[in-house]
């Protein structure tokens, strides 16, 4: 099982990559958004395998999802002057 989500993690992350529009000098935010979400796909599937190996979490894990966090934090506690910046910015922070 782990192997198989390694496999469909990496055939993700490769197809993402070759169909990336930003060899062409830009992307339209659907794109780029549908991109991220495709990225972040990739990801939890390369933590699950992990976890099924019993390996735990990527080192990087953690702090990742504090990043995320502490954007969600904002957003919640209305200390941000821009939610939906923030949440953009969210969104491409969980998927890098």
């Amino acid at each position: 099982m782990a192997s198989r989500l390694l496999t469909a993690a990496e055939v993700l992350l490769l197809g993402s990559l070759l169909a990336a529009p930003w060899f062409y000098g830009c992307a339209s935010e659907a794109a780029t958004f549908t991109l991220g979400a495709a990225l972040s796909l990739a990801a939890a599937l390369a933590a699950g395998a992990w976890a099924l190996r019993g390996r735990g979490l990527p080192p990087l894990a953690r702090p990742a999802a504090a990043l995320v966090a502490l954007g969600l934090a904002q957003i919640v506690l209305g200390v941000t002057t821009a939610p939906v910046w923030t949440g953009e910015a969210m969104l491409m922070l969980a998927a890098m």
